[in-house]
């Protein structure tokens, strides 16, 4: 076998090869960041100008008398470089790719492989309203109040394998974790933060009486309890329990789950140019460095004219 002496131009490759390319680049695992925020009345979107408004769109947009604050889901996400190479690859990366979470962000869809791709919630109260629809009640004293039944019932949720909590779930959220759990049925894959800043004061009790790893042990020990019990049995649609991963702040960013998705792919709009007429444009006006320039040419040309 003789050795290569020069690259062989990616176009210039066998379709099979440039096949088999397209096919692992769209295995690259990608993050979607998600985060959640109360909202006050806004407009509603302009898709709707033609349409009748539902409940579901007067809660979306803060305008139901009986949930006049909600909490909604956000996320944030880069879509994937092979979908946007060229359209051989956009092409094989269309069957693994598909646009979710329709229903959760309301008004937009993101791009999203179920099978490699990493659901990265802020903090619990995120996942569970995730969960919940993506629009769920105001935030009480402490915890979320709960899911809106129309919101729930109406929403689909798409299939879910690997999330991960980037902020640290107190013990005494447990019971709204544990309900965030339970809507992911297709969960393999599930990391939470060890530690993180809290204010509540049970969180400061706990780390200064009880010590730092109260919570932490206690957290762990309930996640294994839910994973192990018969009622995850019936929520899961696979017999492999989900693996539970517990890392603290630095071995998350170290393992690139805390870190900044980078700059946005959104092109800009270009910027308007307008052509005006000749009548409409003024007359240059030339600088005193460029009249004296001019001026030393046209007498050098003189002075030779006169030699001659």
């Amino acid at each position: 076998m003789s050795d290569l002496t020069e690259f062989t131009l990616f176009p210039k490759l066998h379709p099979e090869v440039r096949a088999i390319i397209w096919e692992l680049a769209s295995q690259a695992p990608n993050r979607i960041l998600f985060f959640s925020s109360t909202i006050s009345a806004r407009n509603y979107p302009k898709r709707k100008a033609n349409t009748p408004i539902s409940d579901r769109d007067r809660i979306f947009c803060g305008r139901h008398p009986d949930y006049p604050a909600p909490v909604r889901a956000g996320a944030s996400s880069r879509v994937p470089s092979v979908l946007r190479t060229s359209r051989e690859s956009r092409y094989w990366a269309m069957k693994h790719y598909s646009l979710s979470f329709q229903d959760q962000l309301y008004t937009k869809a993101l791009w999203f492989n179920p099978k490699v791709d990493l659901l990265i919630f802020d903090d619990i109260q995120t996942a569970f309203c995730f969960g919940s629809g993506g629009c769920m009640t105001a935030i009480g004293c402490i915890t979320p109040s709960g899911p809106i039944p129309l919101i729930k019932t109406s929403s689909t949720m798409p299939v879910v394998e690997r999330v991960v909590v980037q902020k640290f779930v107190n013990l005494i959220h447990w019971i709204y974790c544990k309900d965030a759990m339970k809507n992911f049925p297709h969960l393999k894959s599930l990391v939470i933060q060890t530690h993180g800043n809290s204010d509540t004061w049970r969180e400061i009790f706990a780390w200064y009486i009880l010590g730092p790893d109260f919570t932490h042990l206690g957290l762990e020990r309930a996640l294994m309890t839910l994973r192990d019990s018969d009622e995850w049995k019936e929520i899961r649609r696979h017999d492999k329990k989900p693996g539970f991963q517990i890392m603290n702040e630095l071995e998350m960013w170290d393992a690139g789950l805390t870190k900044p998705l980078g700059p946005s792919y959104k092109q800009k709009h270009r910027p308007r140019v307008i052509k005006a007429s000749a009548a409409q444009t003024h007359p240059l006006r030339c600088s005193n460095r460029i009249r004296a320039i001019t001026a030393a040419r046209d007498t050098k040309q003189l002075m030779a004219g006169k030699r001659i």
